[in-house]
């Protein structure tokens, strides 16, 4: 028996019921005797095929709603402007081109889901939808909305993301029951002033549109909670922002800031405040007035300092302040008690103030990428410290202060001209994983590197240990410590070989006597290459050394 037969059977065994279920059936069409379920109030058709329905659907008088979700609908047959009764009708992820007249007539509809279909346009007919609180209509090709959405008074969550608009009909500021309005990856360069009349807007996202301004009313929106405002061209901020005294988070990522107005102070409420990849410089002091501030990125800006004033964020748990040009950090810093995670790499941070040592809460810390010489002598009371990285730094020493990081597991010190490991022999964690040179380093190559012995090389299983060695001991100490011996010639070229242990691969080293200066080059090859000439040729890209000649 076919899914339509069983389905048709289904159908006919369940005249009297109120809810039925037929999702995931891979139907490609809907039986007629549909249309004789005069009692049932739900219908599931999500996930199957259907390219269409069969008008008997009109005949479900008591019909309140009907899920089509995820279709090959094309199209919605006249008579579903029948169901008197429906309240709520999802036809999303379908292939509609245009939006189907006959739901305007749907005069209870409450909620209406039309996003991921092919949808151009809105008619004006939807003004009819008086009932509507919800219109989900994201993810489609809407260039334009009509003026005669501002009738739908009773609507509280409209969602437009994901389309083509370049404006907003002024009349949407007369959606006054309208709490939610997501407008993100449009194509929207100002918003009507009109937008100040929304009082009950509590969520509006406008992120990835194309904005360079806002209103000043935007500051009338006295109820909002969240402003998303990310990957615009901003430049700057109305000084009416201060007055979103209710707003909780505020994301301007990606636009072209340069600075703030001091009124953002006034955001007593605010616990998020993302401003990544803008141009800011500074931050202003009043920075400091939002106590509720739980959140501040700031990731890729020109700051070159922070005020004073920011040990004032008392609830700040998150501070991200990589990719700045940051120079010093105020001692207010160590007032942040309420700190977890800090990012402060890629600046150009010389020290550390000593009132650093007040963070005693931190397990892990990167400040990858500055110009640190030295660590403050009160870093020693980071005692929860478990990683850090101090790479890419000018340390010339490992910093005594890390000895008595005793839970410290991960420490990173690669691109520093340290010379000398062994002082990392007295921590007391045994198990310390130290990363030098791009590499975890075993503690026995925690010494002063130039005592480092070629013969290492020998028992080194570790290729990217040995790799290491190699280019810090280098290799005319190599072939003279470890007596290679010369396998093949080719005019001022030796191909050598050292003999390594038994259960390691032999090394194999190409060395070119330099004609004019009498210079001694050494590069290292495969060891099944067993003659200089194919040594030669590997180096320089499979040319053979006599074209190679010609060519130079």
């Amino acid at each position: 028996m076919s899914n339509f037969e069983k389905v048709r059977q289904q159908i006919l065994n369940s005249l009297d019921a109120t809810e039925l279920n037929l999702r995931d059936n891979q139907l490609t069409s809907l039986p007629a005797e549909i249309g004789q379920l005069h009692s049932l109030k739900k219908l599931n058709l999500r996930g199957n095929q259907l390219t269409s329905l069969p008008a008997e659907i009109g005949q479900i008088h008591s019909l309140r709603e009907l899920n089509l979700h995820d279709n090959k609908l094309t199209n919605i047959p006249a008579e579903i402007g029948q169901l008197h009764s429906l309240t709520s009708l999802d036809v999303s992820n379908n292939q509609l081109t245009t939006f189907p007249a006959e739901i305007t007539q749907l005069h209870s509809l409450e909620e209406l889901h039309l996003f991921d279909n092919r949808l151009t346009s809105i008619p004006a007919e939807i003004s009819q939808l008086r009932s509507l609180t919800l219109l989900s209509l994201y993810n489609n090709k809407l260039t334009s909305i009509p003026a005669e959405i501002g009738q739908l008074r009773s609507l509280t969550l409209l969602l437009l993301y994901n389309n083509k608009l370049t404006s907003l009909p002024v009349e949407i500021g007369q959606l006054h029951s309208l709490t939610s309005l997501l407008l993100s990856t449009n194509k929207l360069t100002s918003l009507p002033a009109e937008i100040e009349q929304l009082h009950a807007l509590t969520v509006l996202s406008l992120n990835e549109n194309q904005l360079t301004s806002l209103p000043a009313g935007i500051g009338q929106l006295h109820s909002l909670t969240m402003l998303d405002l990310g990957n615009n061209e901003l430049t700057s901020l109305p000084a009416e922002i201060g007055r979103l005294h209710s707003l909780r988070e505020l994301n301007l990522v990606n636009n072209e800031l340069t600075s703030l107005p001091a009124e953002i102070g006034q955001l007593r409420s605010l616990a998020k405040l993302t401003l990544n990849h803008n141009q800011l410089t500074s931050l202003p002091a009043e920075i400091g007035q939002l106590h509720s501030l739980a959140w501040l990125t700031l990731i890729n800006n020109e700051l070159t300092s922070l005020p004073a004033e920011i040990g004032q964020l008392r609830s700040l748990a998150t501070l991200a302040l990589n990719q700045n040009q940051l120079t010093s950090l105020p001692a207010e810093i160590g007032q942040l008690r309420s700190l977890t995670w800090l990012a402060l790499f890629n600046n150009q941070l010389t020290s550390l103030p000593a009132e650093f040592g007040k963070l005693s809460s931190f397990t892990s810390l990167s400040f990858r990428d500055n110009k640190l010489t030295s660590l403050p002598a009160e870093f020693v009371k980071l005692d929860s410290l478990k990683q850090l990285d101090l790479s890419n730094n000018q340390l010339t020493s490992v910093p005594t202060e890390i000895l008595q990081l005793r839970f410290l597991k991960s420490l990173d010190l690669s691109g520093n001209p340290i010379q000398d490991l062994s002082i990392l022999a007295n921590h007391p964690n045994q198990n310390l994983n130290v990363n030098f040179f791009g590499i975890v380093l075993p503690r026995r190559y925690w010494t002063d590197l130039n005592q480092w012995k070629a013969e290492w090389l020998l028992t080194e299983e570790n290729a990217e240990i040995r790799r290491v060695l190699i280019q810090r001991i280098g290799y005319d100490r190599i072939i003279q410590e470890l007596g290679a011996s010369a396998i093949d010639n080719y005019r001022e070229y030796t191909l050598l070989k050292i003999d390594a242990n038994i259960d390691i691969e032999p090394i194999h080293l190409l060395k070119m006597t330099c004609p004019s200066t009498e210079r001694i080059h050494v590069l290292r090859v495969p060891p099944n290459i067993t003659s200089a000439r194919e040594a030669i040729r590997w180096i320089n890209w499979d040319i053979d050394p006599e074209a190679f000649t010609v060519e130079t």
